[in-house]
């Protein structure tokens, strides 16, 4: 080969090499890291059929549930009343807030909210899936038990990262945390 061909072989290789080194770049995939620290969950729980909403903000300034502050610091709902409950999720550690509910949209077959009502005869079910027919959790219903139960609403958010089946407790958890909650009131004759 001689000096002009060589010179055009090694640009066109440079070229194609840059190429495909920036396709990489022009559409990144979603990382582990983007959601990697969450340290604010805001729930708005929101009675069916009317009454008193509740938007309950769970502040993390770490992200390691060590030290949480709940706002209002218990939830108190009302026997035998439906609910419901929209979760959103925020990063506020740097200068400015990520919303981290996004994420979980654009990739709800990777991630699912599990919910465990402990010490209280509350039922929680699903208002939204996946493309693969498997709960997500962004949205549920929450039904009140009786007058007078206390306990609180554990919620996990696990990532299943393609290998989602559906089963709480399965991949790695994201978050943790425990809401207080409180069952007030005589149960509604409408339900």
């Amino acid at each position: 080969m001689n000096s002009s061909k060589q010179l055009a072989f090694f640009s066109t290789m440079l070229f194609a090499g840059a190429l495909v080194s920036c396709s990489n770049d022009l559409h990144p995939e979603k990382s582990e890291e983007e959601i990697s620290k969450i340290t604010t969950f805001y729930i708005d729980i929101n009675p069916i059929g009317g009454g008193v909403p509740v938007e309950l903000k769970y502040y993390d300034k770490e992200g390691d549930g060590i030290d949480p502050v709940i706002t209002p610091s218990v939830v108190e709902l009302q026997a035998g009343q439906a609910y419901t409950a929209e979760i959103s999720l925020y990063n506020e550690t740097g200068s400015s807030v990520e919303d981290l509910t996004e994420i979980i949209e654009d990739h709800q077959e990777d991630y699912m909210f599990c919910f465990n009502p402990e010490k209280t005869n509350m039922q929680i079910s699903y208002l939204d899936k996946d493309e693969n027919d498997l709960h997500v959790g962004l949205g549920s219903i929450w039904t009140a038990g009786e007058s007078g139960e206390q306990g609180s609403v554990d919620i996990n958010l696990f990532q299943h990262r393609g290998v989602k089946s559906g089963i709480c407790g399965q991949g790695k958890r994201k978050a943790q945390i425990s809401i207080p909650v409180k069952i007030v009131g005589e149960k509604l004759l409408n339900q």
